[in-house]
């Protein structure tokens, strides 16, 4: 069996970098509508290979390796695909094509049209889940630069503009790189008990900044991404202004000058123009699994400058230029480690404010997750009814996370 990388079908830059629904080796699919295979996002892993942008690999959210996974269109996406279009996994040195559990079958027979094995001749948009996902209350718009001023507020300091800048990426940098400590039955272990209020928020703020950085850097082409990035980090930097006057500063604060520049890992050089009234250039670089931030000084932006910008090779190894590094995976299983209980109770209080949200919906457009319309008044009442019983399982659980955010002063 001939096998291809999937990255021959394709092209090179790929438009599409976060799958909405993984498969693991079994063929089991994690679109949360198939008991014990909750929805579980990935993000595709490039190299350079050959000069061609070629992807080499799927990781999961949970920080595991998938053969493959579906788009929001529809689309598989694999790393190994057979000359006939199935999606393939290594045994050994060879490579068997993956199977379509009978769980799936018995759900969608009819929509995969007698289909037994993945494969990428298929349009499998029944499959990816038409309600959005994701935290409630972390979506990217314009007023980013407020809600992570919110946030910030309780990191590092709040008095000086860059110090305090360097201060909070030190907090965040600090506690998303945390090892996560297991029990002998594989449970997570809080960090600590008995904690003070403070250090709970503090740590839970971090937890929502590292979702907010994570969905600009998945669900946003380069050029918006690249002004909530902008958005983003001035957040950090008290009394910051975010400039739209097409200069070189893209960010000012107390008389200093910020120029900031967002770019996926396989760049070489960052494009850009050195300029005298630039205080700090601020440089992330996305992985699929964190993002790289890097601050150069005026006076160091000579060393790592080349004729059409920045070298960031030059950037890694120059021992002047600041470098912080967010982890963004396991963003849901550090939330347990903050507090004992706090993870059960927010993902009881979200699933719920998730569905609530849906019933409301439901009710004001008369579309159901399905896309089918709902005109029975019947129909309606069941809607309500849910609606009513969200309200009272969230008032019930938030008697729980009251509890598990300790108040010791």
């Amino acid at each position: 069996m001939d096998i291809k990388k999937f990255g021959d079908f394709i092209n090179e830059d790929v438009k599409l970098p976060v799958l909405d629904v993984l498969i693991d080796d079994n063929g089991n699919l994690y679109n949360g509508k198939i008991q014990g295979f909750p929805l579980r996002k990935g993000n595709i892993i490039q190299r350079k290979i050959n000069g061609r942008n070629t992807l080499v690999g799927i990781i999961g959210v949970d920080a595991e390796s998938y053969p493959a996974g579906i788009d929001k269109n529809g689309s598989i996406v694999s790393v190994d695909v057979d000359d006939d279009g199935f999606v393939t996994r290594k045994v050994g040195n060879d490579y068997v094509r993956i199977e379509i559990p009978n769980q799936v079958i018995n759900l969608y027979g009819n929509e995969l049209n007698g289909e037994t094995q993945w494969r990428t001749e298929v349009d499998y948009s029944f499959l990816v889940p038409i309600l959005s996902t994701g935290w409630v209350n972390v979506k990217i718009d314009m007023e980013v630069l407020k809600k992570v001023r919110r946030y910030a507020k309780s990191l590092g300091t709040n008095n000086n503009g860059y110090n305090s800048f360097i201060s909070k990426l030190e907090d965040i940098q600090s506690i998303s790189s945390r090892t996560l400590r297991y029990s002998t039955s594989g449970e997570i272990l809080a960090s600590g008990f008995n904690k003070k209020r403070e250090t709970i928020q503090k740590e839970m703020s971090v937890i929502i900044l590292l979702h907010y950085i994570n969905e600009i850097k998945d669900f946003f082409t380069p050029g918006s991404s690249g002004f909530l990035f902008e958005s983003f980090l001035a957040g950090f930097i008290p009394n910051s202004k975010v400039v739209e006057d097409n200069g070189f500063a893209d960010v000012t604060a107390d008389g200093i000058s910020y120029q900031m520049k967002l770019y996926g890992y396989l760049a070489s050089s960052i494009p850009l123009t050195l300029n005298n009234d630039i205080d700090y250039y601020i440089i992330g670089i996305k992985h699929p699994q964190k993002i790289d931030i890097y601050i150069i000084d005026g006076d160091t932006s000579a060393e790592v400058a080349i004729s059409n910008g920045f070298s960031l090779s030059r950037i890694r190894s120059n021992p002047n230029v600041i470098k912080y590094s967010f982890d963004l995976l396991n963003i849901e299983k550090r939330i347990a480690s903050i507090a004992k209980g706090l993870k059960g109770s927010l993902d009881v209080l979200y699933s719920q404010l998730s569905e609530f949200q849906y019933n409301i919906e439901t009710i004001i457009t008369g579309v159901d997750e399905n896309g089918d319309l709902v005109a029975d008044t019947n129909e309606f009442e069941v809607y309500k009814s849910n609606a009513i019983n969200n309200i009272g399982v969230m008032s019930n659980e938030l008697d729980n996370l009251v509890k598990s955010v300790k108040v010791n002063n």
